[in-house]
């Protein structure tokens, strides 16, 4: 090869030579040499770079910050803040409580808050374990907005019946009077929320945050563990016992929770959750402690009071007259009562709730007869219960013929018309039956399938008189077909089964064309016993809201009263011309001085507690002339007993108090029947009876004191504050509550039926 000298090695290969290198090759060898170092020593540090890394973490340099953006970049997602699910609950349950304190239908008091928040938080807990079952939240969710929803219906309906009826309901009395209120007055229905249609958005609002916070993942409806469960079940019964140790220690508390329950006096006093269970419970199992009777009242035979029979042994040597020569013998009177023994019946009875009764009859001592037993026997009867009518409504110049029945009738100075729950229907329960519509407005229907034999109907069907019952509005409302003919009406008519050809339909109708086409009915079947349920006095009391007013306006536009009590006493014209055509045709007829009529109401005219005027209650307090804040001030009224006859006698006036629980044993009196006063729950007004009249709520009335239950006020009449003692008290709070005992189980065991048949 060129340039190159082969030689050999030892092994006899000949080897190249290396040929003598030019300077430009020697410097290239050099430079790549050099690289070749600077490479390698780069690939050292870098690896003892590395290890050193492994070894500690590399500090790194800081860094300049970055010029800031006007944008804020997002921020991460935060936890969100969940409420606690008993608390919502809680929270809603007491919201709604507030909220008929703000609709201004209940009174706000401190053991109102106290009581509600206890019981509403121990009800939260049962909820609360409802809500929480299943394992998938949406079910869970699903159920406490259902339930939700139907308490805001609930409380919905109970605050609307409270600013109509001025009462809150109990279940069945809702329960029965539903369909009549959306059939006959759903106008006034609608016109109602739509005026307070405010209320019903509050109602809606704790759905409105159930699903608010559902939606936004605030609230878990996740299932609850056993440590919650246990948890909550401790906290309920807490809550509970706590609520329940407050009402025990108070007495005016304990009663209205067991004793003298009464649902609208229990809402007021511990709202209407614990109201709405306490029926529940009581119409499930009964309330034991409002079913006893307690003996230590005025008139029972263990009482020491003189109870032999009254004679009339007036002395006239006091008016200066001389004795008669031959005095005739003093009148002894006898008791209305029955000739049975209800001693030996009570121990003969196996049934204790029969017993009971049997047992309370036989402690009583029945009322005496008196000079004016059988005044009215062999008389005709025309009873009326006139709707919403009041004493404020008989004027001499407005309202002449029923200014004649009421003064020169029998005289009451001290009459009363309790609002038994505020409904038409308890009002003629107690005027017909003479017993407690303890049922409120559901009382009529309780007494449908049982024996009534001692009200006037019943009792003079049973001596022959020709008998019928009328009513202008709906024949079924209220259930009159399935309540009236067995009150003793043989037949019951209304508009839908018979009159609905010759009443013009309207609202209300006319009392007067009620009359016109009735009494050729009866007139001429001598004795008669009619029975009318008027409606032209229904609110509402303005022009265009009630068809009677705006027929009289012309009669009442020159008085000096408000729209409301002009239209008021405008309608109330159509029952004055019903009494002055019914006058005349007896009168015409001959029979005047043969017929009683006797008119009572069913409640006050409530119709006129409207916030249309400047303040609450402003129309019916200008009505009355004073403001209202005792119950005898609110349904304080006027009963009408009238015949021909009285005109030609001395004035009978009774100025004791008396009320629409009298009417039936007052009555059977007058005409002579044969009935046992200890079983009703009035009396007689002209025996030696206790004068009593009571509320709903267990306040009372007597000839020497009046008792208020709300305030626990009692108030002795002047000149009686010696007689009025505890001792009294305690006996008259008695007497009350005997009176409710015995009308619920009356009717609960159809005591009456019982009775009949065993006599």
């Amino acid at each position: 090869m060129d340039g190159l000298l082969e030689k050999k090695n030892k092994g006899g290969k000949r080897l190249e030579q290396p040929q003598k290198k030019s300077a430009r090759q020697a410097v290239e060898e050099r430079v790549q040499a050099y690289g070749e170092q600077r490479a390698a020593a780069r690939e050292r540090r870098e690896q003892r770079a590395a290890r050193a890394e492994v070894q500690e973490p590399q500090r790194r340099p800081e860094r300049r910050p970055a010029p800031q953006s006007t944008e804020q970049p997002p921020r991460p997602p935060q936890p969100r803040k969940r409420i606690a699910l008993p608390l919502f609950i809680w929270a809603a349950f007491f919201y709604l409580e507030l909220l008929l304190i703000v609709g201004n239908v209940t009174r706000l008091t401190l053991s109102l808050l106290l009581f509600s928040a206890l019981f509403a938080g121990a009800a939260t807990m049962v909820v609360f374990l409802l809500t929480t079952i299943s394992d998938n939240p949406k079910i869970n969710f699903t159920v406490l907005t259902v339930l939700l929803g139907v308490k805001l219906v609930y409380f919905g309906i109970q605050y609307f019946c409270k600013v109509f009826f001025k009462n809150y309901m109990s279940i069945k009395s809702i329960a029965s009077g539903t369909k009549g209120v959306v059939t006959e007055f759903m106008d006034v229905t609608t016109m109602l929320i739509l005026r307070r249609f405010w209320m019903v958005l509050l109602l809606l609002v704790p759905v409105a945050v159930l699903v608010f916070l559902w939606r936004s993942r605030r609230i878990r409806m996740k299932k609850a563990n056993g440590a919650m469960r246990i948890l909550a079940v401790a906290a309920a019964l807490l809550l509970f016992l706590v609520a329940r140790l407050g009402v025990a220690v108070n007495e005016t508390s304990r009663t209205r929770y067991s004793a003298n329950y009464e649902f609208d006096t229990a809402t007021i006093s511990f709202g209407l959750h614990t109201a709405t269970r306490l029926d529940l419970q009581y119409l499930i199992f009964g309330n034991p402690a409002a079913d006893s009777f307690d003996y230590n009242e005025p008139g029972s035979k263990t009482d020491n009071s003189d109870n032999t029979a009254p004679t009339d042994n007036t002395d006239n040597t006091e008016n200066g007259e001389d004795p008669p020569d031959n005095p005739e013998p003093p009148v002894v009177y006898g008791y209305n009562e029955l000739d049975v023994d209800f001693a030996a019946l009570s121990k003969s009875e196996s049934r204790s709730d029969i017993a009971s009764i049997h047992s309370y009859v036989a402690s009583q001592t029945p009322s005496h007869q008196n000079a004016y037993t059988g005044l009215f026997q062999g008389k005709n009867l025309i009873f009326l219960t006139a709707e919403a009518f009041s004493k404020e409504a008989i004027s001499e110049e407005l309202t002449p013929t029923l200014y004649r029945m009421y003064k020169q009738g029998i005289y009451f100075t001290d009459y009363y018309q309790p609002a038994w729950g505020g409904s038409t229907s308890t009002g003629e329960f107690s005027n017909m039956t003479g017993l407690v519509p303890v049922w409120g407005v559901d009382s009529m229907l309780e007494s449908s399938d049982k024996a009534m034999p001692f009200t006037l109907g019943n009792q003079l069907r049973s001596l022959g008189y020709f008998s019928r019952a009328y009513h202008a509005n709906t024949y079924t409302y209220y259930s009159r077909h399935l309540t009236h003919e067995n009150l003793g009406y043989e037949k019951y008519i209304g508009y839908g089964n018979g009159l609905e050809d010759k009443i013009t339909k309207q609202w209300p109708q006319s009392d007067l064309e009620l009359m016109q086409v009735t009494l050729d009915d009866y007139i001429d079947h001598q004795p008669f016993s009619v029975y009318y349920m008027t409606v032209s006095g229904h609110a509402i009391y303005t022009w265009n809201g009630n068809m009677m007013s705006y027929k009289n306006r012309d009669a009442v536009k020159d008085l000096d009263v408000s729209e409301p009590i002009q239209a008021y006493l405008a309608c109330n014209l159509e029952l004055e011309y019903a009494m002055s055509y019914l006058i005349q045709r007896l009168e015409e007829a001959g029979i005047a001085d043969d017929t009683v009529i006797v008119l009572g109401t069913d409640h006050y005219p409530y119709g006129l507690e409207t916030e249309d005027s400047d303040s609450y209650r402003t129309a019916l307090d200008e009505l009355y002339g004073y403001n209202i804040s005792t119950p005898w001030e609110q349904d304080h009224s006027a009963l009408l007993i009238w015949s021909g006859c009285l005109e030609d006698m001395d004035p009978i006036e009774v100025d004791t108090p008396v009320f629409s629980l009298d009417i039936v044993p007052t009555l059977s009196n007058l005409m002579g029947l044969k009935y046992d006063s200890r079983l009703l729950a009035g009396r007689d007004v002209f025996s030696d009876a206790t004068p009593l009249v009571f509320w709903p709520n267990y306040s009372w009335k007597t000839d020497k004191a009046s008792y208020n239950t709300r305030t626990g006020e009692c108030i002795p009449v002047p000149g009686c504050e010696a007689e009025v003692t505890d001792e009294y008290i305690s006996a008259i709070k008695s007497m009350v509550s005997n009176r409710f005992s015995l009308s619920r189980k009356v009717v609960e065991n159809d005591y009456y039926r019982v009775l009949l048949n065993s006599d």
